[in-house]
């Protein structure tokens, strides 16, 4: 026997975690305001693009200079 949520991922999963995800920001938006819940977003897509580019085994090439000259730094 499948619980509603159960049931709703397994026959809608873009539904259901479309209408999860709009729940959760519009909570946000009430909770924190508009600007601080538009600052999570952007920080959560930085973080989540900075690791599937490290998953990958790439990272962007300006952030893979600043790890060079951190590198670079410490060796002196």
């Amino acid at each position: 026997m499948y619980s509603l949520g159960e049931w709703c991922l397994q026959n809608h999963p873009g539904k259901f975690c479309g209408s999860l995800l709009g729940f959760v920001i519009a909570l946000t938006i009430i909770l924190l305001g508009f600007w601080q819940t538009i600052f999570i977003i952007v920080l959560t897509s930085c973080g989540f693009y900075l690791g599937r580019c490290w998953d990958q085994g790439m990272l962007p090439s300006c952030l893979n200079r600043l790890l060079h000259r951190i590198r670079n730094k410490d060796k002196k």
